[in-house]
């Protein structure tokens, strides 16, 4: 399951048990009238295709809890409106499109209804972001906006819309064979914005043989950066070094809690990319709440106005190409974190 459906399925879980938890607390009585309230999950990257957020409702239950979780008129307003708005630091409106309401794929088993899966997008032609003359330095600001006829005032979130990054090393399709067991670390280097949180990522495309049969698949080893400094919002050259004992220590991370196949002969690395990925503060701190094992009081971290959830901007710049040292393969291949993976050395 990938993180971002673990935490809508989080999210999924808290607004249905919100109202049922304020019960035990202040003697609620779920027969009342009270207005419900809008939970909203939106992560937009502008260089999508398609634009879209998940919009649930608390709800009260005058039956079997299970059995209304299982009610898809339960999770979802009746034909609400839903709009995005794209303005400029002064105010100046630039774009406003209305996203409609579309069937995605079925969600995974769980305590809701799992069809409809009803979320609201926007086709990227209908809602452009940046204009012909090229990228803009200064932020822009996007908005959402939803009402419905089930509640009183009006639900939105703001929140800035910067330039994705440029990636200066590795350069894009230039292949840099990287050596992560050198004396002199590897280094990443890009131009962004030293307030906002980053994730330098290794995507790396392997070959998986089986007994009877073969796959490609890929794993991501992932170092999460906090802002190189929260008060420089300028557009300005950022680098990260990387460390190879950490790259296989993220790595079998990332293999922990995946079933070995059956069958399984050997892997082989056979492509690597290098993503840098730049949130805000709301989104680092939303998903560092909702990754805790205990149980965590998620209405902090929003940013909804009236309403709870997370409406952010994400942007991703992908340099292709690249490739291990045979050190590095080697080390993948034979260190005592690594080697029950079965990655080959060749």
């Amino acid at each position: 399951m990938s993180d971002a459906l673990k935490i809508v399925n989080k999210l999924f879980l808290v607004s249905a048990l919100t109202l049922i938890s304020i019960s035990c607390e202040v003697d609620f009585n779920p027969n009342t009238d009270a207005e419900p309230i809008p939970v909203v999950y939106g992560i937009i990257n502008p260089d999508d295709s398609l634009y879209s957020i998940r919009l649930t409702k608390t709800f009260q239950c005058t039956g079997s809890t299970t059995s209304c979780l299982k009610q898809p008129t339960v999770q979802y307003f009746n034909n609400p409106t839903v709009e995005f708005e794209l303005l400029t630091v002064d105010g100046k409106l630039l774009n406003r499109g209305e996203l409609l309401p579309m069937i995605a794929s079925v969600k995974e088993s769980g305590f809701f209804s799992q069809e409809p899966n009803i979320i609201y997008g926007i086709d990227r032609s209908d809602f452009e972001f940046e204009n012909d003359v090229g990228p803009v330095m200064t932020p822009h600001h996007l908005i959402v906006k939803i009402k419905t006829t089930e509640t009183s005032v009006l639900t939105y979130s703001d929140v800035e819309v910067r330039i994705r990054t440029t990636i200066l090393y590795p350069r894009n399709h230039f292949e840099t064979n990287f050596a992560l067991f050198d004396q002199n670390m590897e280094r990443v280097a890009w131009m962004g914005f030293p307030d906002l949180f980053h994730n330098v990522v290794f995507r790396v495309g392997y070959f998986e043989q089986l007994k009877d049969t073969s796959r490609m698949e890929f794993f991501d080893v992932n170092f999460p950066i906090d802002p190189f400094d929260p008060t420089d919002a300028n557009w300005t050259l950022l680098e990260y070094s990387i460390d190879g004992i950490k790259f296989l220590k993220t790595m079998k991370r990332w293999f922990s809690d995946k079933e070995i196949p059956t069958g399984l002969q050997y892997r082989k690395i056979t492509s690597l990319d290098v993503l840098i990925v730049s949130i805000n503060e709301d989104y680092q701190l939303y998903v560092n709440a909702l990754s805790r094992d205990a149980n965590v009081d998620i209405r902090e971290p929003s940013n909804i106005t009236n309403g709870i959830g997370l409406f952010a901007v994400k942007r991703t710049t992908t340099s292709y190409g690249h490739s291990f040292n045979y050190e590095t393969m080697d080390s993948i291949a034979n260190s005592e974190l690594t080697k029950h993976l079965k990655f080959v050395k060749w």
